[in-house]
């Protein structure tokens, strides 16, 4: 070939090669890729001369795994070259073993059918003319993804749209631990402040897809709906929606956007949490009035915080006030414990709020930046909220924060807050919040609708004790009478048993009848040294004398004639001291109470009364004994302030006003929605199921009444005696999965059995698996239930 190529050149050398290739030239000249460029007539001289280097060029070409095709196509008058391609890829490796190889024509066959099998192949292969792959919004998203990822807002949703964006974060505590600092009645909850950084964060991005410059974020109509409660075992699904806020029925605001929070996870359905209009306030030229009204506003926040600053003096110790938070369910972690320095009064507060560092406490201390970290601030409702674009968010740095309210320690009740922070060195406002709304805690008996007042009072006869029933009084002077009166429907003898100077005579006037023959014959017993005497009604005249008067048998003041009345009327207003004794059982032995109780209140000497039960009234005298001991007592000694006993045996009871719990927890009940009190589990006609009042909050667990329904045909009533507790039972009741009825599982005697049911007879022990199993009595399917072993 070397005789002919200056011959060759000549003809060739006006031929000038392509600028550009659609297709990469592997040459077997050079063994590697030539540019369009190379391929002049010197390359083609080169060719005609020079050694060929397939191999190298085939295994440059199959060797590069970015390059290497899927089918190798040799288009000539015969498969000349399949033996070296063969051999070729072999020496490469398993790498090249998926690369096809077609001819287009093959010996001794038609030219036409060996072309168009090399066709076919090529088009297995995807070789096409026509694209016919479609590329959805949802994929092409996946894999380009748009924007950033951090801890609070997530990554922008596959399903999101230009009109409405939504960003989708999964929520785990392992990856941000500072979210299990706020534990609210002892479980991690998502900080409201947390919403609102998910908002910041969506409208920030917003506002960059758009490139507005911007200085602050504002906010209205905030509201919290449903708290969010954290678990380690549990991944939560958190999204935001942002859509432009609807003003009327034809338009859409160009400045709000209305925000939406809510998350979901494999124990419960969607649940909505946070709403509420963002925006945020865009750089540039104010007009004359808009800039005299921020002016106006400056200048009021300018003097309320003078205000603040005068009047919030009292230092409130930080560190107590988060531990007496935590005492009462609402426990702040370090990441949460930003106040120093702060002062207070009844309706003005100030203090320095701080940043905690909480990449800390993150996994290699890395923490995606934030806008605005929720850990500064702890908001609940607010009607409107202003938060500057140039907050800082350098761990260490703090705010002045200032607040003016109004709560009621004495009626605690949902309260309106206005505050505000300022920056460390300056006046300008960082943080604006106006209609902050703060809630009491609730109540622990909110549920049992509060404690039950005492309204309703109740007589209660309790012994009479001498350190609490004699009261402090001077000694008395000695008795110079006792006079015994015996008032019964036939006669009215009465026992006079006069005394000198403090000494019983001796002596017995008048006949003794009765009981009163029984008592002259006690006192005769207990003092020797003289007898009673018993004289009429009506005939004490001395104011000096002490009178004993029986009312026995049935005899009732409202039967008394004009001249008994009389001399019952002398009787008691001539008596300097007098023990009336009254029978008990009678209907209206409450009347002669009530008459020596009016006496007593006019002034009319000491007056008291005995009563007695129908076993006593016939021998009275331990009882009468014990009341004059009381009364009257010999040799100087103090005597009893009561003049209102009844017996009980030879003791004596008086009367004590004490609280009615019956009837206050009736009133109480019947006066309130919800009444939760302790009372026996079990109750003749009552059954009764475990409910939550509020989904939760596990101290919000009460038994309430059930109302069982009709036993089907194939079930059983158990009377339940123990109930199994699992995990389900605790998600149910936490609101993370939804369910009607806490329990699954039961031990139990069969009370009743469905017509269909012939495996089971009533009073036999079962274990079962019915829809409520904390309850007192349970339904099961008979197919749930299985007997228990005699020896169990």
């Amino acid at each position: 070939m070397k005789n002919v190529v200056e011959a060759y050149f000549k003809a060739i050398k006006t031929i000038k090669p392509a600028t550009t290739a659609i297709a990469i030239f592997f040459s077997s000249v050079t063994g590697g890729i030539a540019a369009p460029a190379d391929l002049g007539p010197a390359y083609w001289v080169q060719n005609l001369t020079s050694t060929v280097l397939f191999t190298n060029a085939l295994g440059k070409m199959c060797a590069d795994g970015e390059s290497r095709p899927n089918m190798l196509i040799e288009l000539g008058p015969h498969s000349a070259l399949k033996g070296p391609i063969r051999d070729t890829l072999k020496g490469i490796g398993p790498p090249t073993a998926k690369i096809a190889y077609a001819r287009t024509v093959v010996r001794n066959s038609e030219p036409s059918h060996s072309l168009l099998n090399a066709a076919g192949a090529a088009y297995v292969r995807g070789a096409h003319g026509t694209r016919y792959w479609h590329q959805s919004c949802i994929a092409d998203k996946h894999c380009h993804r748009d924007g950033k990822r951090d801890d609070i807002l997530g990554t922008m949703a596959l399903f999101s749209n230009n009109l409405e964006p939504t960003w989708r974060n999964i929520v785990r505590l392992d990856d941000v631990p500072w979210l299990r600092e706020q534990r609210i009645q002892g479980m991690s909850v998502y900080p409201m402040a947390g919403y609102l950084a998910m908002a910041i964060e969506a409208a920030e991005r917003r506002a960059q897809q758009h490139e507005a410059i911007f200085s602050r974020f504002e906010f209205r109509e905030l509201k919290v709906g449903a708290a969010l409660v954290l678990t380690d075992d549990v991944d939560t699904e958190a999204v935001i929606t942002l859509r432009p806020y609807t003003e009327g029925t034809r338009g859409n605001s160009d400045i709000w956007d209305e925000f939406r929070i809510c998350s979901w996870n494999t124990k419960r359905a969607w649940t909505e949490h946070c709403t509420g209009h963002v925006r945020v306030r865009i750089n540039g030229k104010q007009q004359t009035l808009v800039s005299n009204v921020a002016e106006t506003g400056l200048k009021h926040m300018s003097i309320q915080t003078k205000k603040v600053m005068t009047a919030a003096t009292y230092r409130i110790d930080t560190q107590n006030m988060y531990r007496v938070l935590s005492g009462v369910g609402a426990g702040y972690g370090p990441c949460f414990q930003g106040l120093e320095n702060y002062f207070s009064n009844p309706h003005h507060s100030r203090a320095d709020l701080y940043l905690r560092d909480t990449k800390k406490v993150m996994y290699k201390e890395y923490e995606a930046p934030l806008s605005i970290h929720p850990a500064l601030y702890m908001p609940t409702m607010i009607r409107s909220l202003i938060i500057s674009a140039n907050l800082s968010t350098i761990p260490g740095d703090f705010v002045k924060a200032w607040c003016v309210g109004g709560p009621s320690l004495s009626t605690p009740q949902p309260t309106k807050f206005d505050l505000w922070a300022t920056s460390q060195d300056s006046t300008e406002v960082l943080i604006n919040m106006e209609g902050l709304i703060l809630t009491p805690m609730k109540d622990p008996n909110a549920d049992s609708g509060g404690d039950v007042a005492e309204l309703c009072y109740k007589i209660e006869w309790q012994p009479l004790h001498d350190d609490k029933a004699i009261a402090e009084e001077e000694r008395q002077e000695p008795i110079d009478y006792i006079n015994v009166t015996l008032w019964s429907p036939m006669s009215l003898p009465m026992a006079i048993l006069p005394m000198e100077n403090g000494k019983l005579p001796d002596g017995c006037y008048g006949t003794p009848d009765g009981s009163a023959k029984w008592l002259s014959e006690a006192i005769s017993t207990e003092t020797t040294n003289w007898k009673p005497s018993i004289y009429p009604l009506g005939e004490i005249y001395s104011c000096s004398k002490h009178v004993v008067v029986l009312q026995t048998g049935i005899t009732s003041l409202r039967d008394l004639t004009v001249d008994v009345f009389d001399k019952a009327k002398r009787t008691l207003l001539n008596a300097s001291h007098l023990l009336w004794v009254y029978h008990l059982d009678s209907p209206d032995a409450q009347m002669i109470v009530g008459l020596t109780r009016s006496l007593r209140s006019e002034g009319f000497g000491r007056i008291a009364t005995l009563g007695l039960e129908a076993k006593d009234i016939e021998k009275p005298t331990p009882a009468i004994l014990a009341a004059m001991d009381a009364l009257w007592p010999v040799d100087g000694e103090r005597s009893c302030k009561e003049l209102d006993f009844r017996a009980c045996g030879s003791d004596l009871v008086v009367p004590r006003v004490t609280n009615d719990t019956v009837a206050n927890a009736f009133v109480h009940k019947e006066t309130h929605e919800k009444t939760i009190s302790v009372q026996p589990f079990y109750q003749s006609g009552r059954r009764f199921k475990l409910e939550i009042a509020s989904p939760g909050s596990l101290d919000t667990l009460y038994f309430a009444d059930d109302n069982v329904g009709m036993l089907g045909d194939d079930e059983i009533e158990i009377e339940v005696k123990a109930t199994g507790l699992n995990f389900k039972d605790i998600v149910v009741a936490m609101c993370q999965l939804a369910q009607p009825w806490l329990g699954i599982e039961c031990s139990g005697v069969i009370s009743s059995v469905g017509k269909n049911v012939s495996s089971f007879t009533v009073g036999q022990r079962v274990v079962a698996l019915p829809e409520g199993a904390f309850s007192t009595y349970a339904l099961s399917r008979a197919a749930s239930a299985a007997p228990i072993p005699e020896n169990i």
